[in-house]
């Protein structure tokens, strides 16, 4: 393998976690914030079924709160 190859290896292994915390776009956004706190995460990946439809951020739940 390439030295770049392997430090892209090493990154991923290192920070990415192989879970994908999700949730549909039938969850409400106070159950969305739920599972954030509760995963200790920021950032959800909005699927319907196998299709990944968009990344929800505690920013944007706070900010379309206000």
């Amino acid at each position: 393998l390439s030295l770049r190859r392997q430090r892209q290896m090493c990154i991923r292994d290192s920070i990415m976690s192989s879970s994908i915390i999700k949730v549909s776009p039938d969850n409400t956004t106070d159950e969305a914030l739920d599972m954030m706190i509760d995963n200790q995460i920021r950032h959800l990946a909005v699927m319907d079924n196998d299709k990944l439809l968009g990344v929800v951020s505690m920013r944007d739940i706070v900010k379309k709160s206000n």
